[in-house]
């Protein structure tokens, strides 16, 4: 619990259910982690590199992942609340039933992102905030290049 992980490799580590709550992990190699069922609550994950990670089940409450690469990562049944996705890449990341309540902005990827999801979303550019959910978020998604389902809509 509030680890200082600044810039290390743990490409490929089996991580799962770890508790890393608070750490710092900015820059960090993360690629191809098991990080199944971890507790991320309030990690800060900037720049970090967490492409081809399985994420199933993962807590990420209040994640800071500003910049962060999420590419061909697995969200499945993760809850990703209240988190900061800012110009994260999000390309080809599989999600399943997964709680994306998070804040995205024009730089955030998210062509190839595929599956179902429950938001909604906050869009932030230029100061000026707007919440989307439902089928208007499937559409704002969609039309970035992301093929998702928005559940409860």
């Amino acid at each position: 619990m509030g680890a200082v992980l600044t810039g290390v490799s743990l490409a490929g580590a089996d991580l799962y259910r770890a508790n890393c709550e608070r750490a710092d992990m900015t820059a960090a190699n993360l690629r191809g982690c098991d990080l199944t069922k971890a507790e991320l609550d309030e990690a800060v994950l900037r720049s970090a590199r967490l492409d081809e990670a399985n994420l199933g089940s993962a807590s990420l409450w209040g994640v800071d992942a500003r910049l962060a690469s999420f590419r061909g990562a697995r969200l499945n049944g993760a809850a990703v609340l209240q988190s900061d996705l800012s110009g994260a890449d999000l390309s080809e990341v599989l999600l399943e039933e997964t709680s994306l309540k998070v804040t995205f902005d024009e730089k955030t990827t998210v062509r190839g992102m595929y599956g179902t999801l429950y938001g909604p979303l906050t869009l932030s550019v230029g100061g000026l905030s707007r919440e989307f959910d439902g089928a208007e978020l499937a559409q704002w998604l969609n039309d970035r290049g992301a093929r998702v389902e928005v559940i409860g809509s």
